[in-house]
C-alpha cells in the first residue's frame, strides 16, 4: 500500500489562500493513501475556494509514485477564475429599513468582490447599526448564499429583526453615554 507523501497546491495567486488550500485538503503526510482521500480533498478544496468567492474553479490533480519509499505525491492545479460578485439582497422580518439602506449600512454593494469575510463584516456593521439606534436586542442571520453561475454573482438572503427600543437611564450619577456602554454588559 501506498503512503501520502508531499501534498502541493499550485495556481493561487494569495499566499494565505495557498496554506489554507493546503491544509483543507486533509491530505497527511504519512498516512494511508486511498482514491476515496482523494476525491474528498478535491471536494475540500472546491468548498474552500467557494468560502473564499471563487466559484469557477477548475481543480487538477497530478501523481507521481515514489517507489522506494512507498509514497504517492500529490500536485493540485488550481484554474482560480474570477471573484464571484455580490448579486442580489433580501431581507425578510422587521429590519426597520429598506433593501438599499440594509446594503448600504452592510457594504453588500452590488457588483463588489466576495470574500471570505463578506458576511460576517456585513452582519457586524448591521448590528452596530443597530446597537446606535438602541437596538440592543437586534437578531440577524444569512438564511442562504445563492450562486448564478451565468453572471457569476452571489445572491445572499437575510433574517433582520430590529428587537425592541432598549433605553438605560442611570440616576444619581452623571455618566456619558460611552462609559455607559463600557458598565453596563447588555453592550456587549
Amino acid at each position: 500500500s501506498l503512503f501520502i507523501g508531499r501534498v502541493t497546491v499550485n495556481g493561487v495567486n494569495s499566499e494565505r489562500l495557498s496554506g489554507v488550500l493546503e491544509r483543507s485538503t486533509r491530505l497527511n503526510a504519512g498516512t494511508t493513501y486511498s482514491d476515496n482521500k482523494l476525491l474528498q480533498a478535491q471536494t475540500l478544496l472546491r468548498q474552500t475556494l467557494e468560502e473564499n468567492g471563487y466559484y469557477q474553479t477548475k481543480i487538477f490533480v497530478s501523481t507521481s509514485i515514489d517507489e522506494p519509499n512507498s509514497q504517492i505525491n500529490l500536485a493540485f492545479q488550481i484554474e482560480q477564475g474570477k471573484e464571484a460578485r455580490v448579486g442580489d439582497v433580501k431581507v425578510q422580518g422587521d429590519s426597520g429599513m429598506t433593501v438599499e439602506k440594509f446594503r448600504k449600512k452592510g457594504k453588500l454593494k452590488e457588483g463588489s468582490k466576495v470574500s471570505r469575510d463578506t458576511v460576517s463584516r456585513a452582519l457586524t456593521r448591521l448590528r452596530k447599526n443597530y446597537q446606535k439606534q438602541d437596538r440592543l436586542e437586534a437578531a440577524l442571520k444569512l438564511d442562504s448564499r445563492q450562486y448564478q453561475p451565468p453572471s457569476n454573482h452571489l445572491d445572499f438572503g437575510f433574517t433582520a429583526n430590529r428587537g425592541p427600543l432598549v433605553v438605560i437611564t442611570v440616576d444619581g450619577a452623571s455618566l456619558s453615554k460611552g462609559k455607559i456602554r463600557n458598565l453596563v454588559p447588555v453592550y456587549e
